[in-house]
């Protein structure tokens, strides 16, 4: 009887174990094809930001590819899905990518509540380079003091706003130094003073 008792133990162990061997890790590589298919690249965007934050290989796969993704002309939900991805992973190897990516990138600049202004919400390259932080802040602070466009400008400023570092703060205060916007200028003030 103890005999049969100890055989259904193991038996029922064996099987209790049986799903998580079963389960196999997805593969990154996969993963990026979907993430490359407009009918999977929602599903796959999450699956590898879970997979990426447990396995480093694979978020190292991932930030490596991020770039070339940002980098193509088609702006639909796979290249959203990549400068998502890209913020999220804190891929400071996008930022160049990005930077190309933002005077093209859509944006919606007619919002008209102060707190929504300054989100970044409606802004998905400006987001990005806000998650990826002050690796950001150099690129910003060119794009800042070298663009002609008064948007792309705005853009920079509500971005380092945004991430609210000692260097990004650095950046604004140095701006207001030679800003010629006055929305700009007075954007910035505040946070620059802080």
């Amino acid at each position: 009887m103890r005999k049969e008792y100890c055989m259904a133990f193991v038996l029922m162990c064996g099987s209790l174990s049986l799903p998580t061997a079963a389960q196999k890790k997805p593969d990154i590589h996969e993963l990026f094809a979907q993430l490359n298919n407009a009918g999977t690249t929602n599903h796959a965007a999450q699956v590898i930001l879970r997979v990426a934050s447990e396995d480093p290989a694979a978020r190292e796969y991932m930030v490596e590819k991020l770039p070339d993704m940002i980098d193509k002309l088609t702006l639909d939900q796979v290249w959203r899905n990549a400068v998502w991805l890209a913020g999220q992973l804190k891929a400071s190897n996008s930022v160049p990518a990005l930077m190309e990516a933002l005077p093209r990138s859509p944006f919606r600049p007619s919002i008209i509540l102060f707190g929504e202004m300054l989100s970044l919400n409606s802004d998905p390259v400006g987001k990005a380079l806000f998650e990826i932080g002050d690796p950001a802040v150099p690129a910003l602070a060119n794009l800042l003091e070298r663009s002609g466009d008064t948007m792309d400008r705005w853009r920079a400023a509500r971005i380092l706003w945004n991430i609210d570092s000692p260097a990004s703060r650095k950046v604004l205060r140095d701006d207001l130094q030679h800003e010629t916007d006055p929305g700009i200028k007075r954007f910035t003030e505040g946070k620059s003073q802080q």
